[in-house]
């Protein structure tokens, strides 16, 4: 009998933990727009942390090294940070409708 191989799992990025972090405070809903019960100020201190980590892969990138690797982060999160501000944008809109 052959042995079946365990893959193990493969470890959360920042990358998805921010994303995943993002979706929850926004209470994103399936057709991509933010819920009415998002919690604003947490998605805002989460974009702090992205942009956290742009300016330290930003360092590393335009070092003497120059790590492409952390142009590439850089260019992810800056995605991430441009979506969700969308996002952000239309849950502070939904709640002033709301009240």
């Amino acid at each position: 009998m052959a042995k079946k191989s365990k893959k193990a799992a493969k470890p959360e990025s920042k990358f998805d933990a921010f994303e995943q972090s993002l979706s929850d405070a926004l209470k994103i809903k399936k057709d991509g727009n933010p819920g009415k019960h998002a919690d604003i100020s947490e998605a805002v201190t989460v974009l702090e942390n992205i942009v956290s980590e742009i300016v330290a892969d930003t360092k590393k990138f335009d070092g003497d090294k120059m790590n492409k690797t952390a142009g590439t982060r850089v260019r992810k999160y800056l995605m991430l940070v441009k979506n969700n501000a969308t996002a952000i944008r239309k849950a502070v809109q939904n709640k002033k409708g709301d009240s």
